[in-house]
């Protein structure tokens, strides 16, 4: 009999190689890799006693680990079942990006009439990134451009906020990018975003963004919706 693979092993040779970080940020953002590439796949356990043995620590920062993954939508805890990988939801994905859309037209109004040469160059680079990058780096270069095309908004609640719903949506959209837009198609949006913002026309900036967030969020949806039919089907 073949045995399964343990997807704990590779995390934690990974954990061995960064032990000089914060042991919470670094098994924070081991689990959180593994859950957004689909290492670990939706509904998987978190046990705390093999984990904690694997990564040669106590369940003190593993379990400070877990609390933060659960605020970040990546980590549910059933009491008396313990901490599992989140499922993957569509009305999530659609609250997300519902939420995304007021935030980032807001942003990018106030953001061009203020655009500074610097910011463009900066986002013409990292758009030009995103065409090759590997599909695990999508979802934290895709946040390094919209970032860098709001940051001259100055408004930083507004920032952090929205980086809080990125991270949220960052596994969704990895599922976007690894299975639905394989060719990058949505990094010509990028670019007519990046047009309207040089071209100092906010409200043509508003019009693209708005129609680029709803679109993917819409694709995803569709995609996440077929997923969950998928496997309801293969358990039936």
């Amino acid at each position: 009999m073949t045995s399964t693979p343990d997807p704990f092993a590779d995390l934690a040779a990974r954990w061995e190689d960064q032990r000089p970080q914060s042991k919470v940020d670094t098994i924070i953002g081991l689990l959180r890799d593994a859950i957004v590439s689909g290492e670990l796949p939706p509904n998987m356990a978190l046990r705390q006693d093999p984990l904690a043995q694997r990564f040669g620590i106590s369940k003190i920062p593993l379990r400070e680990a877990l609390a933060r993954l659960e605020g970040e939508g990546f980590v549910v805890t059933h009491p008396g079942r313990g901490a599992f990988v989140t499922d993957l939801r569509a009305e999530r994905i659609r609250e997300i990006f519902q939420l995304r859309v007021v935030l980032e037209t807001d942003l990018i109004a106030a953001a061009v009439p203020v655009m500074t040469p610097a910011a463009l160059d900066e986002a013409a680079r990292l758009i030009d990134l995103f065409d090759t990058a590997p599909t695990a780096e999508l979802g934290q270069i895709n946040w390094m451009i919209h970032s860098t095309l709001y940051s001259p908004s100055e408004r930083e609640l507004s920032l952090q906020m929205l980086q809080g719903l990125h991270t949220h949506a960052q596994r969704y959209v990895q599922l976007h990018m690894g299975a639905v837009d394989r060719e990058r198609d949505t990094n010509a949006e990028h670019r007519a975003i990046l047009a309207a913002c040089r071209a100092g026309d906010t409200e043509g900036a508003v019009a693209t963004l708005r129609d680029h967030l709803e679109g993917i969020g819409q694709a995803i949806c569709i995609h996440v919706e077929r997923v969950i039919a998928q496997r309801a089907k293969s358990r039936s």
